[in-house]
């Protein structure tokens, strides 16, 4: 149960936010970065439990994995058919970003991802976004437990997307709404409809400080919907905070609560 939000900023930077949702009982270590010549060359903060990560960033180009819930129903019901055998092991979801970020150049990076549709997991949706062609990109892998896909998303200037093992499409709509009306307070105009990919926004105007606001906020009526989750044995646990452009990038990091 995660989100994730990009927004573009002025002078080709973006604004990348992401809640982690996880156990109460599961912790997070330090994060871990290689430094170069004096500068970050990646980074990325720890599972202290599986040792992976569901958030990386290096020079161009930020991570985003986020737990496809909605397809947990899905692999449960594939693992359990198979003449009753018992579910294969499956990998921690939280390799991949460490090994992407370890990858020393473009061709390197695409094997990678490649390669991991021969590997065993849990679905979930990798978001790829590169920032350091003249045009950035954001592209999805995505395993359901029953296929692989990789796709292009289309989007002008802010995306959204939220995961949820709760409530899916109440979530989502809550959450998205919730986006939807900071986007529209800030601009001081009303939105036309909740097409996220609206020409009729400017998203440079909005701060790194109102999009934390919005990750950190809470559902009143249903704390399970809220941005800033809450239920039974699960919350939000940390936010990462990501200013990226081509050739740099700065990290903020609020967690774990």
């Amino acid at each position: 149960m995660c989100t994730l939000t990009i927004i573009e900023k002025t002078d080709k930077r973006w604004l990348i936010t992401m809640n982690r949702d996880e156990a109460l009982g599961r912790t997070e270590g330090e994060p871990v970065a290689t430094i170069k010549n004096n500068q970050w060359c990646s980074w990325r903060p720890v599972d202290k439990q599986a040792g992976g990560s569901w958030f990386g960033v290096m020079q161009g180009c930020a991570l985003a994995l986020l737990n496809r819930y909605q397809d947990a129903e899905v692999l449960n019901t594939r693992t359990s058919s198979i003449n009753q055998m018992p579910p294969e092991p499956l990998e921690s979801r939280g390799r991949l970003i460490e090994e992407l970020l370890a990858c020393p150049d473009a061709a390197a990076f695409k094997r990678t991802v490649k390669a991991f549709e021969s590997r065993k997991f849990a679905p979930f949706d990798l978001f790829i976004f590169n920032v350091a062609d003249a045009q950035p990109e954001l592209n999805c892998l995505t395993w359901t437990g029953f296929e692989w896909r990789y796709e292009q998303k289309t989007f002008v200037d802010r995306f959204f997307y939220t995961s949820s093992s709760v409530d899916y499409d109440e979530a989502k709509a809550y959450r998205l709404n919730a986006f939807n009306t900071l986007l529209q307070n800030l601009n001081k105009r009303p939105l036309n409809s909740h097409d996220i990919d609206s020409h009729s926004i400017d998203s440079h105007s909005i701060d790194a400080k109102a999009v934390l606001q919005l990750h950190q906020t809470h559902c009143a009526h249903n704390p399970s919907l809220g941005f800033n989750m809450s239920r039974p044995g699960r919350h939000t646990k940390s936010i990462c905070q990501v200013s990226l452009s081509a050739s740099h990038f700065h990290i903020d990091y609020y967690g774990p609560a």
